[in-house]
């Protein structure tokens, strides 16, 4: 027997206590009438988002529903949405809805089986309503309850609410506000995410950070805050991967990596497996990271190749031992840009004018949606980088980064068998680069660029 339309939505709106029962038993009927229709028209003839919507809503601003009236309320506004993304402006626009859905993620008890329920069904809600109106989630404070929440109780949620909510902190990056007070916590969630082993989770996370490198590359606010010690090194770790040099056992997803800005899509790439086998897509995604994080912040680029050497060390042996072309080149242009970065910064007789020139030229092409560089361009600037003789701060660093290798080269010695150490004696290509550039030796540094880059 079908429901009257007309008594839901007066049960509905039964906030008593000994009312209540009536309200869940509304709710529970309305989920049956939308799972069970086959006839989108019908049903919202029969029950119009127009009414239905906001009196959903109210009730997630009554601070007194209880946890099974709220989780039958959101899976209601979920199958709305499930049927139709035109509800999700609606919602938007129902003042402090937002704010309140998202505020009932800090209060989840998830030892209670049903707040824990309530949890994970506003995250499947909020991910159809960032489908539509991301914007409006993140001006509602939404990031970080939800980043919060994800980062917490990953191992107890189910595996579609975790890519849920994957989902919804890679869209909210997009829109993120880099002056926010929150950053510094966003980034340390970010962090912790990113060595989380479960499926697609630290893709995302990793998805999630470049939307944030490209907010703070947009508005022009200095990324330093950005150059968190774990996520570099996550960064390095997956260039290895993802350049055939290195085999991550532990990692099941990074083959799968596409690190692309991105606000549409699911972005759910995730890989059974590990290889060795090079990915370019995933290498010129993190190298797109690091060159605009490099590009954007002197200060960065100066304690990458100066912390540890491993940032130095990782590129040389991508392109020594890596096969694949694609690879090598996405790494040739990475060095590339920052042999530019660190002479335009040292080369005080260069005009200020002329200095920002090949500045913009060499940063522009890391942006999304940019066009591949004229290789005559890239040649003009190669030339006049290298005929310059200003390579002192590249030269030092350098030589910075291959002491810390040679240092630790000799632990290595000292402490592996004999049968490991023919690793080391296989840079020879990469130190021979290296000494090239320290001697200013500009034919053997262009034989080596044109080997792969086919510009000279």
């Amino acid at each position: 027997m079908e429901a009257d339309p007309a008594i839901v939505l007066e049960w509905l709106d039964s906030v008593n206590d000994e009312l209540r029962e009536l309200q869940l038993t509304a709710l529970e009927q309305l989920c049956n009438e939308v799972l069970f229709s086959d006839n989108v028209d019908v049903f919202f003839e029969r029950y119009p988002p127009r009414l239905f919507i906001p009196a959903l809503c109210k009730i997630f601003l009554d601070e007194l529903a209880p946890d099974s009236v709220l989780e039958a309320n959101a899976r209601a506004l979920t199958y709305y949405l499930d049927v139709s993304l035109d509800c999700a402006p609606r919602i938007a626009r129902s003042p402090n809805v937002l704010t309140a859905m998202t505020s009932r993620l800090d209060a989840v008890d998830m030892t209670s089986a049903k707040s824990n329920e309530l949890g994970q069904q506003i995250i499947k809600m909020l991910q159809l309503i960032c489908t539509r109106e991301p914007g409006a989630v993140y001006m509602a404070g939404g990031l970080t309850p939800v980043l919060r929440y994800i980062r917490l109780y990953p191992h107890l949620l189910h595996a579609d609410v975790l890519q849920a909510g994957m989902d919804i902190i890679r869209r909210l990056f997009s829109r993120a506000d880099p002056t926010d007070k929150n950053v510094t916590s966003w980034i340390d969630a970010l962090s912790s995410l990113l060595d989380r082993r479960e499926t697609g989770v630290a893709d995302q996370a990793l998805r999630a950070f470049a939307n944030l490198v490209a907010r703070f590359t947009r508005t022009g606010t200095d990324p330093s805050p950005l150059a968190d010690s774990h996520i570099i090194d996550c960064l390095l770790q997956r260039l290895r991967v993802a350049g055939g040099v290195e085999t991550d056992n532990e990692l099941t997803d990074s083959s799968g990596l596409n690190l692309s800005t991105d606000t549409s899509g699911s972005g759910r790439d995730g890989f059974s497996s590990v290889t060795s086998e090079s990915n370019p897509v995933a290498v010129h995604a993190v190298t797109n990271i690091l060159t605009s994080l490099c590009c954007n912040s002197v200060s960065i680029t100066h304690k990458l190749l100066t912390s540890d050497g491993q940032f130095a060390m990782t590129l040389a042996m991508v392109v020594q031992r890596s096969t694949d072309e694609l690879v090598v080149l996405s790494v040739l242009r990475l060095i590339e840009i920052l042999l530019v970065l660190l002479y335009q910064t040292q080369n005080v007789q260069l005009k200020s004018r002329e200095s920002s020139q090949i500045k913009e030229q060499v940063c522009k092409a890391t942006l999304p949606d940019a066009v591949k560089d004229d290789t005559s361009k890239q040649s003009q600037m190669q030339s006049q980088l290298f005929k310059s003789n200003q390579f002192q701060t590249s030269i030092s660093i350098i030589e910075h980064a291959e002491n810390s290798q040679n240092t630790s080269r000799s632990e290595h010695t000292i402490e592996a068998p004999l049968e490991s150490q023919h690793s080391w004696e296989g840079d020879a290509i990469h130190r021979h680069f290296i000494e090239a550039i320290k001697r200013q030796d500009l034919g053997i540094v262009f034989q080596f660029l044109s080997k792969f880059m086919g510009f000279f």
